[in-house]
């Protein structure tokens, strides 16, 4: 059995991993990350609290699977993101390219490129959606498609490692719109 490495990467930062089999992970605010120090030869097996942008290398004789405390990804080889905080109360795996099965208790899901799998109060969701909202943090950038002010304001607190919060009478206006990440807190709540 392989040792495992487990990544930390607080909040207010962001991190980018390439395993030895060649798959690139990148690792965004509150994450935690637990991956073997050797892949077997026929399972390669990681673990999430938190969310990752992959692009899986293929390999035919090894499936890559991707681990959450409510369900499970298989992997041929392609690339998608996995958002699953444990303080938040939905999973979702968003699949830019390729194919991935999404397994939970109750059934298997097949994901076909531009979709959104999204489990809640065990309700599942698939759903079309323009990927580069849900992965272009790895690029430092957040969009907003009519998104609520307290959950912007939830996902700003881990990226920047500070505490916001709505008034209450603004904690359920939609947003539209897009910030770039890479500017400070101050600048980004001005405007």
């Amino acid at each position: 059995m392989a040792d495992y490495i487990q990544l930390i990467v607080p909040k207010g930062k962001r991190s980018y991993l390439e395993l030895k089999d060649g798959s690139r992970i990148w690792i965004n605010s509150g994450s935690k990350l637990l991956y073997p120090s050797r892949f077997n030869e026929v399972r390669r097996d990681i673990y999430v609290d938190g969310e990752l942008y992959l692009e899986v290398a293929p390999k035919a004789s090894s499936h890559f699977f991707v681990h959450t405390s409510s369900l499970d990804v298989k992997v041929v080889g392609t690339s998608f993101n996995v958002s699953a905080y444990s303080d938040d109360s939905f999973t979702e795996v968003v699949l830019v390219t390729g194919n991935v099965e999404v397994e939970t208790e109750n059934k298997t899901t097949t994901l076909t490129p531009n979709t959104c799998y999204h489990l809640e109060d065990s309700q599942e969701q698939v759903k079309q959606v323009d990927v580069y909202s849900y992965i272009c943090w790895k690029d430092g950038i957040m969009r907003m498609n009519g998104e609520e002010l307290k959950d912007i304001f939830k996902r700003l607190s881990r990226y920047y490692n500070v505490d916001i919060m709505a008034p209450a009478e603004l904690e359920q206006v939609h947003y539209f719109g897009k910030l770039v990440l890479e500017d400070d807190i101050e600048r980004i709540l001005y405007n």
